[in-house]
């Protein structure tokens, strides 16, 4: 679905700029083909190793660091400052992460309290 809708978002580009999709030299097809894979394939494989870790919520969560990841990133290879818009989007990245995650403390607190330690006591009756 959401390569669907980035190609989607992509239309309107191209219909104002066609020359940027039919402009490209053939050289660059190949590598940019192999980073598009090597960075798909390696970003999937994290993930499913960060899933097997910890809960599906915080992974989810965690997403969408790449792009202020990759704007600091782009900063120390490429020496490109970050413009405002990429520093005011980062920190709205960021804020909706926090917020992710400590909904997820809080909801966790509160299942933690509804069980109590009842739970380990029943256990330790059982044996």
């Amino acid at each position: 679905m959401g390569a669907l809708l980035m190609g989607l978002a992509a239309v309107p580009y191209g219909i104002v700029k066609p020359e940027v999709f039919t402009g490209l030299s053939y050289t660059l097809v190949y590598p940019l083909a192999y980073a598009v894979l090597v960075s798909s394939a390696l970003c999937y494989g994290l993930i499913n190793y960060a899933a097997s870790l910890t809960s599906a919520t915080i992974v989810t969560a965690f997403w969408p660091l790449q792009v202020p990841v990759t704007t600091i990133e782009s900063y120390f290879v490429f020496g490109n400052l970050p413009s405002l818009l990429e520093y005011v989007g980062a920190l709205f990245i960021m804020c909706g992460l926090i917020t992710v995650c400590y909904a997820k403390y809080l909801q966790e607190q509160k299942e933690n309290k509804r069980v109590g330690y009842g739970k380990i006591q029943d256990e330790e009756e059982e044996e």
